[in-house]
């Protein structure tokens, strides 16, 4: 079954995030950092579960516009692809960030934009 690994800030979009979750894990294996309990685990203990679940993951889905957490998180997935590993980066631009598409050092990493959840289904299941 394929995996997916939505990078969202899960305090800013908890309403999206959760309508993303719930859409997508109907058909697949999701992770959603913002359903876990953290309490008691430092920072890194965080991060690094997080990394795991890229590594584990076939896509990652990023919801525009994102911090500094997901930046790392895409940053880490297009390392993992420049070393050989074949995931696919899926933009959500729920809010359209126009700015995004300037992103020389993101955006030539992205295999699919959209602001619409049956868009990124389908690319999903066709992938």
């Amino acid at each position: 079954m394929k995996k997916i690994f939505i990078a969202s800030s899960f305090t800013r979009f908890e309403a999206i995030n959760s309508e993303i979750y719930n859409r997508l894990s109907k058909s697949f294996n999701v992770f959603l950092s913002g359903n876990l309990d953290f309490t008691g685990l430092d920072m890194k203990s965080i991060a690094e579960i997080c990394y795991q679940n890229i590594d584990d993951s076939d896509y990652i889905v990023a919801i525009a516009p994102f911090g500094l957490s997901v930046s790392s998180e895409l940053g880490y997935t297009i390392a993992l692809n420049k070393n050989g590993h074949s995931k696919k980066i899926i933009l959500f631009n729920h809010i359209f960030d126009e700015k995004l598409n300037n992103e020389d050092m993101f955006m030539p990493y992205i295999d699919f934009v959209s602001s619409n959840i049956d868009e990124i289904l389908n690319f999903i299941k066709n992938k």
